[in-house]
């Protein structure tokens, strides 16, 4: 059973994950929303002198939600080095990766090894005919 939502994930058969990316971003959206929401509504709970259990449930709630928005982007931080991880060994894999290429450079480091070229390193100056004078 496919879990991902196919409008923002790309194919990927190691990501399959049972919410996608915009579903937790709406979680931590939510949950930095509410702990906003909390942090602003403390000061007039506050002022009516709430018995301290009722502080401690508040406050301590205020602090779930903040330390879960901090951790969905955390994860979502991760999530995104991962998809850059993939695409980026993706790309080298269809590009100097391929056996084509691969093919194409021996046959160019063989055809330079023929005519004297590889054996000078390529950081090495390049004589100008113009200075031999």
């Amino acid at each position: 059973m496919e879990w991902r939502d196919k409008r923002n994930q790309p194919e990927s058969p190691s990501l399959g994950m049972p919410i996608s990316q915009r579903q937790w971003r709406c979680v931590g959206g939510g949950a930095i929303l509410g702990a906003a929401v909390m942090a602003w509504y403390g000061q007039y709970l506050v002022q009516d002198r709430p018995s301290l259990a009722v502080l401690v449930v508040y406050w301590g709630l205020f602090l779930l939600l903040l330390l879960l928005s901090l951790y969905i982007v955390l994860l979502d931080i991760r999530y995104i080095r991962l998809q850059y991880a993939l695409e980026r060994r993706e790309a080298f894999l269809r590009t100097l990766g391929s056996e084509e290429l691969r093919k194409i450079m021996q046959a160019r480091q063989a055809r330079d090894r023929a005519a004297g070229e590889a054996d000078q390193p390529l950081d090495a100056p390049v004589e100008d005919p113009k200075d031999k004078d």
